[in-house]
Parts: C-alpha cells; structure tokens; sequence
C-alpha cells in the first residue's frame, strides 16, 4: 500500500480542525497502515469530524486510527513502536550530527551544548539539519567558546538562551538576530578572570518579547534598556561602579530588579522612579556610602520589598527615601548607620502600614538622635525593628520601651549632644576614669557589673547621691531609668558614701584608691558640669593598657589556645570555637588552657588529624552545636563529648575520606539530654537504637550502611525528619517507622531497595507530609506496603524502576490522601495495568504526576487521552 499524497495546506487543515500538532500528521500519513484513513480525514469538515468521532479532537486521532489498530498501534500506546530514525529523533536532529549537544523534547523543545572546544566546532554544529528551526531553551555551558560570531545560529530562533560559563569575551550584534521576536528569556554568565569588559549583548533592545534578563560577568557598563515588555532584571556585573539614571526608564514593566555585587558608589535621583509596576527591588553588596536625595523614590501602588541590606551605607540624606508605603518592606540591615535621623525615617514609618525597617545590624551610637522615635505610636514603634539589637542592647533584659523611657529622661532636660557618664573600670590595676558618652555603653555597663546606683539629678552644678556597692549576685534586670536606677538583690560590703556637694578630686582618687579590683564596682554618675565631679580626662582614658586576659574575656588568651581561635559575637550573643589543622596533641593543649566561660555556642573541628577523639576531649568545656568535618577520625570514643551531655542540641560529623568502615560514632547517645539533631555523613556502617527523647531530626548520609533495624527509630518519640541517602540498603524492614507519632518527613533516596514490603511504609503519625522514596530502584511494591498514609501527604517514587502501577496500593493511595503522588522517571508500560485509572476521578488523577512523562508519549496526549485509550483498548480484556 502506497502513502497517499497529502498538500501541506491539507495538513494545516486537519491540525486546525483536530487540535493535533500538525506534525504529527505530516508523519502519520506516510505510515502504508492509516494512509487511506487519513486521506478520509481530510476530506471531512470539522463538523462531521467531531460528529463521527464522538469524543475531543485529541483522542479522535487515536479512535479513528485504530480501524486497523492491531497493525501498527499494539498495546499500550502509539509512539513507542515506531524504529524508522526520523520519527525517533523529530523533532531533533541526528544525534550524531549535533554531538556532543543534546536535544531534547518532552514538555519543552531544548538544546544543551556542553564542554565544547571551541566556537568552531559550536559553528560546525549548527550546520547539521535542523527539521525545527525554533527551540524553546538554548543552553550553552562550562565551553571554551571566546567569541559567538554573528551567524553562527545560522536560521535556528530561541525562546531562551542560557549561556553559563564559557569564557565568552566578545557577543557580536546580531548573533541571535533570528531570535529578536521570539526571546523571553536571556541568562549569562562568566567567571571573573580579572579583564573588565563591556556589557555583552549591545543590541539587547532589539528583543521585542524579552521579558527576563539574568547577566553575571566582570562586565563594567550597562546601556539603558528600552525593553517594554521586561518584568524582571537580575544584573551582577562586577565592575560596574556607575547606574545611570536612565537606565531603566525604558522598561516600565518591570516587577522584578536585582542589582547584586557590583560596586555601585551612587544611585542618581529618581533611578527607579519610572518604575510604576515594581514590587521589589534589592541592591547588596554594593558601595553605597551615602543616599542622595530622592536616590530612592519610588512611584509604584504594587511596591512590597525593598532590600538594601550590606551596602556600606553610612549617611541618608533627608527625602533619600519616598514612596514606600503601605505592606512595603524596607531592610537597611548590615550597613553603617550611626544615626537614625528623624528627618529620613518619620515620613516612611507614616506611610506604612503593616510594613517596616530592618535597622539589625548598624552601629548605631543610640544617643539623643533615636528621641523622635518616643513620639511614635505603639503601632508605630513597631515598624521599626533591630534598633535594640543596633545599640547592642541585650533585648532579653532591655526592651525598645526601656530604652525610649532612658532618652526621654537623658535627652530632654539637657542641653542638645550625647550626655556624659563615667564609668569607673574595676578590671585595671589602676583606677581609670572612662568616658561613656552613649546610652548602649552605660546600659552595658550597670548590666554586667553587680550594683545598686541611686542618682539624682539636679539642675545645679552638683552631683547629689552615689552609693557603691560590691555584690556577688547575678545581675538583675534594671527596672527603670529615671530619677533612680535600682537594681535587686544587693549585698551591702562597702558603707554608704553621701555627698551633697560637688566631690573633690582628690577624695574621690582617694575613694577609688579603696576599692578592691573585683568584678561588681561601678561609679556612673550623670553630670550636667562634669568638671565639677572629674577632672579632665585622664590621659589612660584613650589608651588603655588591659592585660592579654581582660582583653579577651569571654574568650581564653588566644595564644594559648592556638591554633583554635575563639569568637565572641555580641550582637549574636554567640561564643563561637573554631580548630582545623590541628592533632590529638594539640587539641589536648588547647582544651588545658584556661577558659573563663566554659559553655560554647557552637564547636567547629575540621581539616585536622585525630585518629580518636578520647574521652572527656574537650576537659569539661561544653557546646550547644559540634560540627566536627575532615579529621580523620576513626573513633570517637564513649564520653567524647561528656561535657556537652546536658548542652548539645546540634551534632554533625563528616568522614568521607576514610577508606575503611567507620563505626557509628555516637554510642552514648542516650546520655544528651537536649540533643535535637544529628547529622551522620561518611563511611559509616551501622547504626544503633536511637534513643531520645529529645531528638527530633536524623540524618544518615552513611555510605556503608547495608541494614536498617526494625527497632532502630523505636525508642526516639520525638522524631519529626528522617533522611537516609546514598546508602546501600536493600530493604526496609517491617514497621520501621510505626511507632513515630509526630513524624513529618521521611526521605530514603539512593539506595538499593528493589521492593517494598508488606509495611515497610506503614505509619503512625497525623502530621505526616511527605515521603519521598526518590532514586531507590524500586521496581515492585508489595499490595501491603504503605500503611496510616492519609491527609495531605505528598508521596514521592520519582527516578526508579517501576513498570507498572497496580491498583492495588495506587488507588488506596489516591482516595485515601490529599497529596500528590509523584511517579516521574520510571520505565511503565503504560499497559493495561492502568486500567483502573478510568475511573478515577480527575481530581484525583491530576495528582498522580509524572505520568505522561513517564509513558512514552508526547504532549499531545493529556490525561482525558489516555483515558479514553486505556477504556477502549483495555476494556474487552479481563487482565492487563
């Protein structure tokens, strides 16, 4: 039987009248089986077409064709036998003609170039034949390219162009001159090799239907875009320390602008202001030292979020920022403020609503310039966050309240300027006298020393009231600021001492002279003539000499724990340990020294040689989190970390170095008391019963590990994440995970598990979310398998070696949960197994994904398709 000849206008005709990509049919008609029928097809009206077939122009293709099904469309689906090369590879070229690229075509149309030599052989590639001359995605990376030379593409058009490392220097105009009314999509990227070049696509305003922009490199210019329907910009360019005002002017749609990593030094005025559709704009790891007038105005109702967080801002100038209101976020975070001028912030704090400023992280100097936030409402206040947290104020002890009641008091019955309050430094040898001209340096100071201090403050030159006193109690929480600072539980050592006058210099010498060098003394006395109190500044006062040992408190002396290095963070109230590059000798020495705090925040141990961690490692200094990495270590004995018994919350190791079989490196695991998460990476071969109470995330990257004990979870309740990965199991035992009530997640991926059995997935917990079996060469899975799954559980099987879905546990599966069920990347038949499908429900079909993809059709066939498919050739048969 001959191919019955069939014009292209034909074609088009039936594509129209069918739905059907009219590809399908300039292949199909060629085929001796269907010809006669196709050649029927086109000589109906799109009337009697869907009058004869009954059922959506789709699946007609499929009905009508299958007057002769047994010959060229056996069970279960068309594509999948159909050898001619042409219909394996169309779209696509030959894959010999385009190698080493690959095309590909299932829900896109994509071509990826990867690790090519040169723009020759980039050239020579697209010289193949291309039966589609339009792709949805071009991805070309990690190349040695150099130069895209204009006509390389020859007629080939993009809708997206990803080009991700290729040490491109030179884009010429016009290169992808064929793609100016198709691309949406444009993203580039190259690595800084030092040589500051100039923006890479000059002729950008050319793309009528560009809508993205993604461009990273060492580029130092940018041209002003006149790219209408742009809605989203993403520019890095690592040299480019100028923005021009009319960069963006003509692209009025943007929603999306992200300037990150190029030293911008200044933002012109109105830069954004044309901008009336943005909703968010963030510019960090710029240079931004000051904020010009109107530098940030803005003209957009849609505005949410505007991100200048570690720009090295330093000043604002007064009208800097306008038009952020409403929802809108501000976040100055991580810059260098000092001051908080009203002048800049009022006017934004007014025209926000539920929004707010993120001030965290700026050494602010919290002086009388923060007053203007006291005539704020309470709602006001609140939009204005991280001040406490600026003034390195610790906010469990000083609320913003506390500090605003200190500055209505301090500021407002004295001249203008910060006052002055002197603090007396018991940690010297020597007395000094030490300036504290800020309210962050005295609060600090009457929190860490253990005092009472009444003070009243008079209008005269005298400075009425000081009581000194040594205690030994922990600091209390001072209540109020006011006429008296008081603080409780006070234990008199030292008498009273009252004066009604101004103290003489030499008397107060002599009473300081008296005072025993202990933590817990203090003289702060707030003085309106503060030469009436002290003479003039002692000249220790901007150079004090501390000793190695006060200078590093809370820290030990650096020197004698080298080669560690311990971090205090105040603004964190995080102290932090670090040791790499050290031995079982040295870490020893380091842990002798001595510590005047012993409890840590966090332990980091890595690139170092301890073959055993002995017990009681650290000689009784405790941690919160330990992350040990890289040490070689082999054993860690029981009682390594007895010390961090009651303390540790975090545990992560990491050995993946060793060439033997590592042993489970926790044994005395039950002793932890506040142990929450565990992280087990490297070669390690087993695990034991986990027992906790207090454990509640687990996570074994062991490589060796062939076994998992039914009982291994048992006796560890709180659990709410398990996550096994690149192990070499092959089996879960029954009722692994039955007894966790509260688990969320589970992740078992990269394993050698074939089957799951009877209750292998049975559960117990109402929270449950997700299970996700990806990547397991799962190819059977037992009737009995999953058991208490139900709710809004997302079941994940993607990337293994199912060729079947039996009803049985697939559609309990589906009527019994909310979830999806996600089957992406398996081999199925796609045969009459699926036949149970047909009566599922379509909500209920729609969330069994991955189906489509995972048979071996194309899109053309949606889910109605396959139904009908499977009703029709499935249903005459009593088994699949």
């Amino acid at each position: 039987m001959e191919p019955v000849s069939v014009t292209s206008s034909q074609v088009l005709s039936v594509g129209t009248k069918t739905g059907v990509p009219a590809w399908v049919y300039q292949h199909l008609y060629q085929h001796p089986h269907i010809s006669h029928t196709l050649s029927a097809m086109f000589a109906w009206s799109s009337g009697e077409l869907v009058k004869i077939l009954g059922v959506r122009a789709g699946v007609g293709c499929v009905l009508v064709l299958a007057t002769s099904v047994t010959a060229f469309l056996p069970a279960p689906l068309p594509g999948q036998y159909n050898e001619d090369a042409f219909w394996r590879n169309f779209p696509c070229p030959e894959d010999a003609a385009i190698a080493p690229c690959i095309c590909s075509f299932s829900d896109n149309f994509t071509l990826t170039c990867s690790d090519l030599d040169s723009k020759e052989q980039l050239a020579e590639i697209f010289k193949a034949t291309f039966p589609i001359n339009r792709f949805d995605y071009f991805v070309l990376e990690n190349s040695n390219i150099g130069q895209l030379q204009k006509g390389v593409f020859g007629d080939i058009a993009f809708s997206a162009v990803m080009l991700d490392s290729n040490n491109l220097t030179l884009i010429d105009e016009e290169v992808f001159a064929t793609s100016y009314n198709f691309l949406k999509q444009l993203y580039i990227y190259e690595d800084n090799m030092g040589d500051e070049l100039d923006f890479p696509i000059k002729d950008i305003n050319q793309f009528t239907k560009l809508e993205e922009i993604d461009i990273s490199g060492p580029y130092k210019t940018i041209i002003s875009l006149t790219l209408p329907e742009l809605t989203s910009a993403r520019l890095s360019l690592d040299f480019m320390s100028t923005l021009p005002a009319t960069t963006f002017t003509g692209a009025p749609n943007l929603i999306t602008l992200t300037l990150e990593s190029s030293p911008i030094i200044n933002i012109e005025p109105d830069t954004f202001k044309s901008l009336t559709h943005l909703e968010s704009l963030e510019i960090l790891y710029a240079d931004l030292s000051n904020l010009v007038e109107s530098s940030f105005a803005f003209n957009s109702e849609n505005l949410t979020y505007v991100y200048l967080s570690e720009n090295n801002i330093q000043t604002i100038e007064v009208g800097a920022l306008a038009g952020i209101h409403g929802e809108a976020e501000l976040d100055l975070s991580s810059n260098r403020l000092e001051e908080l001028q009203e002048g800049v912030f009022i006017p934004v704090v007014k025209e926000l609503t539920s929004g707010h400023i993120n001030l965290a992280e700026n050494p602010l100097l919290c002086g009388c310039d923060l007053l203007w936030i006291a005539s704020l409402s309470d709602e006001e206040k609140q939009r204005l966050q991280g001040v406490a947290k600026s003034c390195n104020i610790n906010t469990e002890d000083y609320d913003m309240d506390t500090l605003l009641d200190f500055l209505v008091y301090q500021c407002s019955t004295h001249t203008p300027g910060s006052p002055q309050m002197w603090v007396f430094d018991e940690m010297l040898t020597i007395p000094v006298y030490q300036p504290v001209n800020d309210v962050t340096s005295l609060m600090q100071a009457a929190a860490t020393l253990k005092i009472r201090e009444d003070i009243i403050s008079h209008e005269s030159h005298t400075v009425a009231q000081c009581k000194k006193h040594a205690v030994a109690d922990i600091p209390e929480i001072l209540l109020a600021f006011g006429d008296i600072i008081d603080m409780t539980k006070k234990k008199k050592t030292y008498n009273d001492i009252n004066e009604d006058t101004s103290v003489p210099d030499d008397e107060l010498d002599s009473v300081m002279a008296t005072l025993p060098t202990v933590t817990g003394v203090v003289v702060a006395v707030l003085v309106t003539t503060v030469t009436s109190f002290v003479p003039h500044p002692s000249p220790l006062q901007n150079s004090l000499h501390y000793d190695g040992r006060t200078s590093a408190f809370p820290c030990p002396n650096a020197e004698d724990i080298a080669p560690c290095t311990c971090l205090y963070d105040t603004s964190a109230s995080s102290l932090n340990l670090d040791c790499q590059g050290v031995d079982t000798d040295q870490l020893n020495t380091v842990f002798s020294a001595s510590f005047p705090v012993k409890v840590y925040t966090m332990l980091q141990l890595y690139n170092s040689d301890i073959s055993t961690l002995v017990d009681d490692a650290f000689q009784g200094v405790s941690f919160k989190t330990v992350v040990m990495a890289q040490n070689n270590m082999k054993t860690v004995s029981p009682g390594a970390l007895r010390s961090s018994y009651n303390t540790l919350q975090n545990f992560y190791i990491t050995e993946d170095n060793s060439e033997e079989v590592l042993s489970w490196p926790l044994s005395d695991l039950v002793n932890f008391t506040s142990l929450e998460n565990i992280a087990i990476t490297g070669s390690y071969g087993e695990v034991i019963p986990l027992t906790s109470e207090t454990l509640t995330s687990v996570t074994l990257y062991m490589y060796e590990l062939s076994k998992l004990p039914a009982g291994t979870f048992s006796a560890a309740p709180a659990l709410t994440r398990i996550s096994i990965q690149n192990t070499k199991l092959s089996t879960i035992e029954t009722s692994t995970f039955e007894s966790l009530t509260s688990l969320v997640t589970l992740l078992i991926e990269d394993t050698n598990i074939p089957t799951l059995g009877d209750k292998s997935l049975a559960f117990n917990s109402t929270t449950l979310s997700e299970v996700n079996l990806s990547s397991n060469k799962i190819a059977t899975i037992d009737p009995t398998a999953f058991q208490g799954v139900s709710g809004a559980v997302n079941i994940i099987l993607k990337d293994n070696s199912l060729t079947q879905l039996q009803e049985t546990p697939f559609l309990e599966l589906l009527k019994g949960t909310t979830g999806t069920i996600d089957i992406t990347g398996n081999p199925l038949q796609c045969g009459c197994d699926l036949r149970w499908l047909v009566d599922v429900a379509d909500d209920d079909w729609s969330r069994l994904e991955g189906l489509t993809s995972s048979c071996p059709t194309d899109e053309s066939y949606s889910m109605d398709t396959l139904r009908d498919f499977l009703e029709y050739q499935c249903s005459s048969l009593s088994n699949p």
